[in-house]
C-alpha cells in the first residue's frame, strides 16, 4: 500500500495578513542591517548571511504564531481474499473423485488459481482444529494430520483478524466434513461476509469400520475389572461378526465379539479390563481390518488410565482403647481399604498385631489419640523414619491422651505447627469455614444445601486440643465451637498439602455421637461416614513419592491443542524450590526435544507443549539446582488418533455450497475453478489518514533555528563583523 499526499494546510494562531506581514518584516529588517557590513564581505557571504538571518527569524515566527502544518494523504487499499486450506486427516483419503490431497495439490499449481492470487492481495491460512497463519501454501509442504475439522472457527478467526482490512472474502478448501465447533452455516451468516467454497472429495458413501469413541474411566484399580466402552461406525459394509480387541503391555489381550449391523450403523460394546500392575497404563483397543476397507487407521484406539493399588491398607494407632476406633473400623472398611489397628496398652506394646510389619505394610495411617506421654519412643522412632521414607498419608484425631510435646515430633507430617492441651475437655459443636463449604471433602450430600443442613444438626463433640498455629499449606474446612454463644472458633478440621505428602487432622473426639445419637433422632446417620469416605479419597489421591510432581489436564489430546504441564518442585525437606532449572525432554519414536519451563514461584512451574506430530509421547521432567539433580518424573500421554477426523470418511460438499449461499459467496469444484475467476470480485478502499505536524511545538525546529543562528553568528566572528 502506497499513501499520496493529497493535500496540506497551514494553521496560525493569527489571521493570514498578520503573519504575512511579519514575513515582510522579517525580510525588511534583515536587508537593513545587512545594507553595509564593516568590514565589507563579499556578495556571496552577505546573501549566505541574509539567508541564515531570514531563515531563523521565519521559523521563529512559526513558534511565536503557533503554527500546524497539516498533511493529507490518500492509500489506496486493495482487496484482500483469504485462503485456507484444510488440513485435517481426512484430506488424505482417496475416494471415488480421487486423492483429496492430490486434488489440493492440482488447485494450488492451476493458472486460474494463480491469476485469482494476482487479481486479490492473499493471505494464507490452515486449519484442523486450530487455525495457522502461513507465508505460502505448497502442497508439499502441507501435512494432513490434523484430528478434527473446525470450519466454523476458521472463519470466525479470520474475520476477526483482518476486521480492521479490507477483507473482501474468505475461500475454504476443504472436504467439508467438519466434527468440531457449531455448523459453519450458521456462524458464517452472521458475519457479513461471503464465504467462498472449494470442494474436495466425493459424497458417495465409503467402505470402512472405525473406532469413533471410547470411554473409559481414568483411573482404575489393580485387580478390579473396569469396562472401557467403545462404539464402532460401519460405513458400507453388510451385517458381520467382529472382534473387538483390548491390549495392555504384557497382559493377555481381552476381547469381546459381537454382531454389527448392516451400514450405516454404530454399535456400542463394552470390555472388561483387569489392570495388574500400578501407574499409568496404555491400552490399544482394535477392530479387525475389512477387505477393501478405505482406511486402517481407524481401526485401532490408543488411551491412557491411571492404574492404583486395589485395596489400600490403613492402619489405625491408638493411644488407649475408645469407643472411636469400632466407629472408624466400621465406617472405614469398603472394597476400597482394609483397616488393621494398633491399641497401646503399655510403653511399647500393643493388644493386637506386629507393629513393625504393620508399619511396613501400611499405605495410610490414622493416629488417634495417639502418640501419648507414655508412648514408647523406639516405636515412635520406627513410626517418624516411616513416614519420612515412605510418606505415607497420614490423619491425626485428638484425643484426650495424646500429648503435644510427643506430637511435635511429627510436625513436619500434620497440618498443625503448634498446640495447647486444656485442663478439662469440653464440649463443641462444628461450623463449616467458607472453604469446607464447598470443599469436597466436606460434600456428604450429592445436594449442597442438604449437606450444609446436616452438618448443622450434628450433636456437639468433645475436645481437648486447640490449634495455636497451623503449618504452611494447612487449608482449615471446619471450626469449633464451644458453647452456643461463645465468639471464639477454633479449627477443627483442617487438612495439609506439603509436596509428596498429604496429611488431614480433627481436633475432636467420641466422634461416635456423630453416627449413633443421629439414629436416635430419626436424621442422617452418613454424614460421618461419608466425610472419613471422602478424607480417605483425599488423602489418597495424587500421592507421589518424587520431589517432582506433574499435572496434566488429561493423558489423550487432539492434535494441534496446546498441553498444559503444571510442574511442583520440593527438595528433601518437602519446601518448594523456587530457583531450580526444570527442563522437560520430550520424545516419542526417533525424534526427542527438550524445552524449559517457565517458573510461577512458590516451587510452581508452567510449560505448553505443542507436539509436532500425533502419536505416543514420553515427556520426562527433569528438576536441577546448579549442576545437582533434585529429581525427575516420566509421564505417558498420547497426541491425535484420528478418533473423531477418521470416523467417518464421507465428505460433504453440501456444508460448503450451503455455506457459500448463504453469504453470497462462490462454489465450486476442482473442475470449475474458471467460476473464481468470473464471481468472485473485491472493491479496493480508500483509506484517508491525516498528521499534524505542531511547528511551534517541535524540537526540531527548535533545533533548527539555534543552529542558522549560531552558524550566522560564526561566520560574523570568524570575519570580524561588527
Amino acid at each position: 500500500m502506497i499513501s499520496t499526499l493529497k493535500n496540506l494546510h497551514l494553521d496560525l494562531s493569527v489571521v493570514a495578513p498578520v503573519f504575512l506581514a511579519g514575513m515582510l518584516a522579517v525580510i525588511v529588517f534583515t536587508l537593513f542591517i545587512y545594507r553595509r557590513t564593516n568590514p565589507i564581505i563579499p556578495k556571496l557571504l552577505k546573501s549566505m548571511l541574509v539567508s541564515l538571518r531570514i531563515g531563523a527569524l521565519l521559523l521563529l515566527l512559526f513558534v511565536l504564531f503557533q503554527a500546524t502544518l497539516s498533511l493529507f494523504f490518500e492509500t489506496k487499499n486493495p482487496p484482500i481474499l483469504a485462503i485456507a486450506v484444510d488440513t485435517s486427516a481426512s484430506m488424505t483419503i482417496h475416494d471415488r473423485a480421487g486423492s483429496r490431497a492430490a486434488l489440493v495439490d492440482s488447485i494450488l499449481q492451476d493458472k486460474t488459481f494463480a491469476q485469482l492470487q494476482n487479481k486479490f492481495d492473499t493471505k494464507y491460512f490452515t486449519f484442523a482444529n486450530s487455525i495457522d497463519p502461513v507465508e505460502h501454501i505448497k502442497n508439499d509442504s502441507l501435512q494432513f494430520i490434523g484430528d478434527a475439522t473446525n470450519i466454523q472457527k476458521a472463519i470466525e478467526t479470520i474475520q476477526a483478524d483482518n476486521a480492521a482490512e479490507n477483507l473482501s472474502g474468505i475461500l475454504i478448501i476443504s472436504d467439508g466434513a467438519y466434527n468440531a465447533g457449531g455448523n459453519p452455516v450458521r456462524a458464517a451468516e452472521a458475519l457479513g461476509l461471503p464465504v467462498h467454497a472449494i470442494a474436495v472429495g466425493s459424497d458417495e458413501p465409503l467402505t470402512d469400520l472405525a473406532i469413533t469413541n471410547v470411554e473409559a474411566n481414568p483411573f482404575a484399580y489393580a485387580g478390579q475389572p473396569t469396562p472401557i466402552k467403545l462404539t464402532v461406525h460401519n460405513s458400507g459394509f453388510s451385517s458381520r461378526k467382529i472382534q473387538a480387541t483390548l491390549r495392555s503391555g504384557g497382559v493377555a489381550p481381552a476381547e469381546k465379539t459381537v454382531t454389527i449391523p448392516p451400514s450405516p450403523s454404530d454399535t456400542e460394546l463394552t470390555i472388561n479390563y483387569t489392570p495388574e500392575k500400578i501407574g499409568r497404563q496404555k491400552l490399544v483397543l482394535s477392530v479387525p481390518g475389512q477387505t477393501d476397507e478405505q482406511t486402517l487407521e481407524n481401526n485401532q484406539h490408543t488411551i491412557y488410565i491411571d492404574v492404583f493399588k486395589s485395596k489400600l491398607k490403613i492402619l489405625l494407632i491408638a493411644g488407649a482403647l475408645s469407643p472411636d476406633i469400632s466407629f472408624l473400623k466400621r465406617l472405614l472398611t469398603t472394597d476400597r481399604y482394609e483397616i488393621s489397628t494398633l491399641i497401646q496398652k503399655q510403653p511399647g506394646r500393643f493388644y493386637e498385631g506386629n507393629p513393625n510389619a504393620e508399619l511396613e505394610n501400611a499405605d495410610m495411617l490414622i493416629l488417634y489419640d495417639f502418640p501419648t506421654a507414655g508412648s514408647s519412643r523406639q516405636f515412635t522412632d520406627a513410626l517418624l523414619n516411616v513416614l519420612q521414607q515412605k510418606k505415607l498419608p497420614l490423619l491425626f484425631i485428638a484425643g484426650k491422651n495424646a500429648s503435644w510435646p510427643e506430637l511435635s515430633r511429627f510436625a513436619d507430617f500434620i497440618p498443625i505447627k503448634s498446640a495447647a492441651q486444656t485442663r478439662r475437655e469440653q464440649l463443641v459443636t462444628i461450623q463449616l469455614s467458607p472453604l469446607g463449604d464447598t470443599h469436597p471433602i466436606m460434600q456428604v450430600s450429592s445436594d449442597p444445601t442438604l449437606a450444609r443442613s446436616l452438618w448443622g444438626e450434628l450433636p456437639p463433640v468433645f475436645s481437648s486440643f486447640v490449634a495455636q498455629q497451623v503449618a504452611p499449606g494447612t487449608q482449615v474446612l471446619a471450626y469449633s465451637r464451644a458453647g452456643l454463644r461463645s465468639a471464639k472458633l477454633s479449627p477443627m478440621i483442617m487438612i495439609r498439602s506439603n509436596g509428596a505428602h498429604k496429611s488431614a487432622a480433627i481436633l475432636a473426639h467420641e466422634l461416635w455421637r456423630w453416627d449413633l445419637m443421629m439414629w436416635g433422632i430419626n436424621r442422617s446417620e452418613d454424614v460421618y461416614r461419608n466425610m472419613l469416605i471422602n478424607m480417605a479419597k483425599w488423602l489418597e489421591t495424587n500421592r507421589s513419592d518424587s520431589l517432582v510432581r506433574v499435572e496434566m489436564d488429561g493423558a489423550n489430546y487432539k492434535y494441534g491443542d496446546p498441553i498444559a504441564m503444571r510442574i511442583e518442585v520440593y527438595d528433601e525437606n518437602l519446601t518448594p524450590v523456587s530457583n531450580s532449572d526444570v527442563a522437560i525432554q520430550l520424545q516419542r519414536s526417533g525424534w526427542r526435544r527438550e524445552y524449559s519451563a517457565k517458573a510461577m514461584g512458590e516451587g510452581k512451574y508452567s510449560m505448553q507443549l505443542q507436539p509436532p506430530q500425533p502419536g505416543d509421547y514420553e515427556a520426562t521432567v527433569i528438576a536441577k539446582q546448579g549442576d545437582r539433580t533434585i529429581g525427575s518424573r516420566d509421564v505417558l500421554f498420547s497426541v491425535g488418533e484420528y478418533s473423531a477426523e477418521l470416523s467417518d470418511l464421507q465428505a460433504q460438499p453440501a456444508v460448503l455450497h450451503n455455506l457459500a449461499q448463504a453469504t453470497g459467496g462462490v462454489f465450486t469444484t476442482p473442475d470449475s475453478l474458471n467460476r473464481l475467476l468470473k464471481d468472485i470480485h473485491g472493491i479496493a478502499t480508500i483509506s484517508k489518514i491525516t498528521r499534524e505536524h505542531e511547528l511551534w511545538n517541535n524540537k526540531v525546529v527548535l533545533a533548527l533555528i539555534l543552529l542558522l543562528l549560531t552558524t550566522e553568528w560564526f561566520i560574523r566572528k570568524r570575519k570580524g563583523m561588527l
